[in-house]
């Protein structure tokens, strides 16, 4: 204590001789100035009492901050620490005594907390809502007493345990919406799904997180209680969490609950009322980072769950599908009624995701690559829908992901690889069609898919069809590509239709000097010389034509 209080009136010293340093440079500064006594003397008057005044704001400032520390946040601390004592009391085995006494002290221990809160409203404001969680918390403990906690509980029933707790949660949510405050809103949501947890009963469990979704969801519209909107949304999924690990707060053995897939239907129910709850009633208002960020906690608590489900238990691939239109509707509402960019883009790419992870479920592998590749081609079409940049930019890089593990597996179809060029030709073409309304500044995505579809097809033509063949296959394709550059009045296809004939002039040399068959090797040569011909007599005449 004695350091204490040497170590106090060292910084006090140090703090003064550091003021009259300062006085001292100020008398320095204005000695070397040509000004006269009266003035000299004014201008250090001036800065002396300002230095005055701000030493005293810090001691102000500091006197303040410490009655800050010992009126209130003394007082808040001792209300929490006397609540946790008093529940340690109420849950104690109480031998030798009737089972009613420790919920009737529970009882008597809350209806005078309130009491005293009711009288400390006139005079002690701050600790008003501090008091009235605590008797509300003591009057939950109790009634849970009547069940828990004892070895001869006097209530056996859930449904009557949870009616009782009920009746708690709303004389809390009536103290709230009385007092206006939301911290006991929260208090009042936190013992929602608490009791939600203490029922054995899944569908009960179910039930209340419902219950406390849509609570959640009318005060936060009503009296727009952020905080409250924050808690009933992390309890609400991490009470779900707690339920299917087999709940072990009530003592059971942590596991999995497989035996219920049904559960998803639910999961689905909250992510619903949580995502239009966040939709402002106003289509004029702006998204803002509120609305994003609940949009993301949503589909990211909700895509944890899932996958989690997904991976530990046998649930059918319906659910997921019903999901994943679920989630793309959510998105479409989104954009339709707010033009919304990142609660589109959240809810879209959830959906895609479940779709395909509905796929790979569906098909046998590797089949399922197929399908995923198509489903690009629905996710780039309602990306041009959103106008979303950012959902363009995701699916292609899914796109080569899923080329690039297409290509890694052992056994791959060229059909397949071909279906991916053309998916990728389709994707460019559907960008250049719509760039206006994605407002694409460059092309440099379009030309992306392009070159994925300029490498993939040749590859995808050399796996499917006999060696013989590849260079007629590839002269046939540059035709193609030829031909698309006519029809769609682009040189994008006419370039692509050049480098396809000199891949087929190396590939035909290279061939040749390895291949033994000396006929191939003439029909080879042959047919790519033609080839060679027959395009450098197009450019003449296109050069004379112009």
């Amino acid at each position: 204590m004695a350091a204490m209080l040497e170590d106090s009136s060292s910084e006090i010293l140090l703090k003064n001789l550091e003021e009259r340093v300062s006085r001292l440079e100020v008398v320095i500064q204005r000695l070397q100035l040509p000004k006269t006594n009266e003035q000299f003397v004014n201008e250090v008057a001036v800065q002396s009492k300002n230095l005055s005044s701000a030493s005293d704001q810090a001691e102000k400032n500091e006197d303040l901050f410490e009655l800050k520390v010992g009126q209130f946040w003394l007082a808040k601390i001792g209300v929490i620490v006397f609540t946790i004592g008093i529940a340690s009391i109420l849950i104690l085995p109480f031998q030798n005594f009737p089972s009613f006494l420790p919920s009737a002290i529970g009882l008597a221990a809350s209806l005078l907390i309130l009491g005293f809160s009711k009288f400390w409203n006139k005079n002690n404001n701050y600790m008003v809502n501090y008091l009235m969680g605590s008797g509300i918390v003591t009057l939950f403990i109790s009634v849970l007493r009547l069940h828990f906690f004892s070895t001869s509980p006097i209530i056996t029933n859930d449904y009557i345990l949870a009616l009782l707790l009920l009746v708690i949660i709303t004389l809390s949510m009536f103290l709230a919406v009385k007092k206006n405050t939301q911290g006991i809103a929260a208090l009042g949501t936190i013992l929602l799904s608490a009791t939600a947890l203490v029922s054995n009963n899944s569908v009960m469990t179910f039930l209340l997180l419902i219950l406390l979704s849509l609570s959640t969801v009318y005060f936060n519209k009503k009296f727009n209680w952020l905080i409250l909107f924050w808690v009933g949304i992390f309890g609400t999924y991490i009470s779900h969490l707690i339920w299917y690990l087999n709940n072990p707060l009530l003592g059971n053995e942590l596991g999995f609950r497989t035996e219920s897939q049904y559960n998803i239907i639910f999961l689905l129910a909250y992510l619903i009322i949580y995502a239009l709850g966040n939709l402002p009633s106003d289509s004029n208002i702006k998204e803002d980072l509120q609305t994003s960020s609940i949009s993301f906690f949503n589909c990211a608590l909700f895509d944890g769950l899932f996958v989690l489900i997904l991976f530990t238990s046998n649930a059918n691939a319906g659910f997921h599908l019903l999901a994943a239109l679920v989630l793309i509707t959510i998105s479409i509402i989104y954009w339709t009624k707010q033009q919304s960019k990142y609660s589109t883009f959240l809810y879209s790419m959830s959906g895609y995701l479940t779709l395909s992870i509905a796929i790979v479920l569906l098909t046998p592998h590797p089949d399922y690559y197929f399908w995923l590749g198509l489903q690009s081609v629905l996710v780039i079409s309602t990306a041009i829908w959103f106008r979303s940049k950012i959902i363009v930019v995701a699916n292609f890089i899914i796109f080569i992901t899923i080329i690039l593990a297409y290509l890694i597996t052992e056994f791959h179809s060229g059909l397949t690889l071909v279906t991916f060029g053309i998916i990728a030709l389709v994707s460019a073409r559907i960008l250049n069609w719509k760039q206006m309304r994605l407002e694409l500044k460059t092309e440099q995505m379009r030309n992306i898919y392009l070159l994925v579809g300029l490498l993939v097809i040749p590859y995808a033509l050399y796996r499917s069809v006999n060696i013989e063949y590849v260079s007629l296959t590839w002269i046939a394709l540059s035709l193609s590509y030829y031909i698309l550059s006519i029809l769609l009045k682009t040189k994008k296809y006419r370039w692509m239709a050049l480098i396809t004939l000199l891949l087929t002039v190396g590939y035909s040399f290279i061939l040749g000097l390895s291949s033994s068959d000396t006929s191939f090797k003439i029909i080879s040569f042959l047919s790519v010389g033609i080839a060679l011909i027959i395009t450098s007599v197009i450019y003449s005449r296109k050069k004379i034509a112009n």
